[in-house]
């Protein structure tokens, strides 16, 4: 048994042996507690903060690739013909009208 004065009235109170022990184990127990639902808190918001970059990313992408797509869809067709180290760009709308570019 643990004697302790009460400073108010000037009674000694008694307490059982364990009490202090097992309030430092609660105590521990609950910081410890605190900790990690601090430390799993803190991996969600990461986690979280990831997810978003990655969607902004996302976004990005897939615009850039709309606009490569509008780039591509508005060029002309053209062929290339070879024959050894000789290349003819033909441009296939306009072959009738313009003569063919070799290099």
């Amino acid at each position: 048994m643990i004697r302790a004065l009460d400073r108010k009235s000037g009674r000694v109170s008694i307490r059982p042996g364990w009490l202090t022990p097992a309030l430092r184990f609660m105590t521990v127990a609950s910081v410890m507690l605190i900790l990690a639902a601090g430390g799993y808190g803190m991996s969600l918001h990461r986690q979280r903060q990831r997810i978003k970059a990655m969607r902004v990313e996302r976004q990005q992408i897939e615009s850039e690739l709309q606009r490569v797509k509008q780039v591509a869809n508005q060029t002309q067709p053209v062929v290339v013909l070879e024959n050894g180290d000789t290349r003819v760009i033909v441009d296939v709308k306009q072959s009738q009208q313009t003569n063919p570019i070799y290099y």
